[in-house]
């Protein structure tokens, strides 16, 4: 048998699954039975497409917000997602206002008067100050 037939074999043993999942010994796994142990060690490759993956997702979830910003404010928004995510994200009730109304100071102070501003820190910091300015 080819490895080609072997990597067959295996996938349709294993099955794919598009999210991760926990396994009948209690590892989160996901893909083709990969399992997400602690400290697994990761290539950077694997990691890219992890990464372009979320940014997609960040981008489409962007794109239902429909949100009319320019360039600068829209990677903050699209940041904002990548680390939150949409749910999450929604909670910011009175930032989305505050965009809505194009009011991007209140937004920018809306954004650090969170949790996730003392999560992410610097990275709050960073993005209040592009919304505020629209620089980057």
């Amino acid at each position: 048998m080819n490895e080609s037939k072997t990597k067959e074999m295996i996938q349709r043993h294993e099955g794919f699954r598009p999210c991760v999942y926990y396994d009948t010994l209690g590892f989160p796994t996901g893909g083709y039975g990969h399992a997400f142990l602690d400290r697994s060690p990761i290539s950077h490759g694997v990691a890219v497409l992890l990464f372009d993956e979320d940014f997609d997702r960040a981008k489409k979830d962007y794109e239902k917000l429909e949100f009319d910003l320019d360039p600068v404010r829209r990677a903050v928004i699209i940041d904002m997602l990548f680390n939150l995510g949409l749910t999450k994200f929604r909670a910011f009730r009175l930032m989305i206002r505050a965009l809505q109304d194009k009011k991007y100071h209140i937004a920018a102070e809306e954004m650090l008067d969170s949790k996730w501003a003392k999560q992410v820190k610097s990275r709050a910091f960073r993005l209040a100050r592009m919304m505020r300015t629209g620089e980057v």
